[in-house]
């Protein structure tokens, strides 16, 4: 199994897990496009990866104002 598609696998599988609290902040656009809008309301999510050397983490969100922020951290 090729790393792409083992991330894809694991990012269905969180997008899955969180599509209960959050269905109408994703959509599926196409096969191989997933489409964020936030509708106003502010909220802080994250994304972690992990590779043979290396793993990061992604933390964003939306504040009040509707102002997108993000912050990287690597290990």
């Amino acid at each position: 199994m090729n790393k792409t598609l083992i991330g894809t696998v694991c990012l269905c599988g969180w997008m899955a897990a969180s599509a209960a609290t959050a269905q109408h902040r994703w959509q599926v656009t196409s096969p191989h496009e997933i489409t964020w809008r936030p509708k106003g309301d502010a909220h802080a999510d994250h994304i972690e990866m992990s590779g043979k050397r290396v793993s990061v983490v992604y933390l964003y969100g939306v504040d009040n104002d509707g102002r997108f922020h993000l912050e990287k951290g690597m290990v």
